[in-house]
């Protein structure tokens, strides 16, 4: 019961996080674009998406799951995922014509964009904490030879 409500606290707060920065990305689009307000069914729809998408880290990210796999593959398997939950999102709230197969081109597009750039930075990431505990070894082991 204990790891079930903590799982669902991880599922709250990413997604809040997550629709957080949504929000914010698509206000900015919107002032760019000259809207005075972000629709209602435009922010029922990045709620959806933010809680599609954490499910869905929590899912893919965390050691239980799926154990033996390799980032890589679980990374591939996320966005696989992703994407049609976020097309199916577009379909039902209407993001963009769905006649237009260049709309379409160009979400997909934006989609690999933001994934390869996401992906990019936590690999950074991960590499420079990764040197840093290297490092810590390395002086840790230093100190027990001598």
């Amino acid at each position: 019961m204990k790891k079930c409500l903590r799982w669902i606290c991880h599922w709250l707060s990413g997604t809040g996080s997550m629709f957080s920065l949504c929000v914010v990305a698509y206000g900015a689009v919107c002032l760019a674009a000259g809207e005075a307000a972000v629709p209602l069914g435009m922010l029922a729809s990045l709620l959806l998406a933010s809680g599609a998408g954490t499910l869905l880290q929590l899912l893919f990210f965390s050691p239980r799951p799926f154990r033996r796999m390799g980032y890589s593959l679980r990374l591939l398997c996320f966005g696989l995922a992703y994407l049609p939950c976020l097309a199916g999102l577009a379909l039902a709230f209407s993001w963009f014509p769905r006649e237009e197969a260049g709309a379409w081109l160009i979400f997909v597009g934006i989609f690999l964009v933001i994934f390869a750039a996401v992906a990019l930075i936590y690999e950074v990431a991960f590499r420079i904490k990764g040197a840093k505990y290297n490092g810590l070894l390395g002086q840790y082991k230093k100190n027990l030879e001598k």
